[in-house]
């Protein structure tokens, strides 16, 4: 299985243009840290359009985004498909927080 992950750093109002075009790639496994430092795993076929939605007031968002707003999109990961980025995602929301950050930080430091 190919997997393809890159790191987009702090979200600022223009965010996107750090982002390549990950819609021809397929399935992808993100990590979104909330405004209190909570982090939410998700699977989607469009990394911007999910993070608007969970960023949006349209209720198109995940609940966990109805408490506290997304700060940053702080990891990204391609999958071969969706069962892929299925397991993916249950993969890491077994891991525990420290294991996340580190999961975070390595692909940070990978990143040019």
């Amino acid at each position: 299985m190919r997997r393809w992950a890159v790191c987009f750093g702090i979200c600022s109002p223009n965010w996107q243009h750090k982002m390549p075009d990950l819609r021809m790639l397929g399935w992808t496994v993100y990590i979104v840290e909330g405004a209190r430092g909570a982090l939410y795993t998700g699977i989607t076929t469009s990394v911007a359009r999910r993070y608007a939605e969970h960023s949006g007031r349209r209720g198109r968002g995940a609940r966990f985004f109805r408490t506290q707003p997304p700060r940053d999109l702080v990891y990204v990961e391609v999958a071969a498909d969706r069962s892929g980025a299925l397991r993916r995602e249950a993969e890491i929301k077994r891991l525990a927080r420290s294991r996340k950050l580190a999961l975070i930080a390595a692909q940070r430091e990978a990143s040019p």
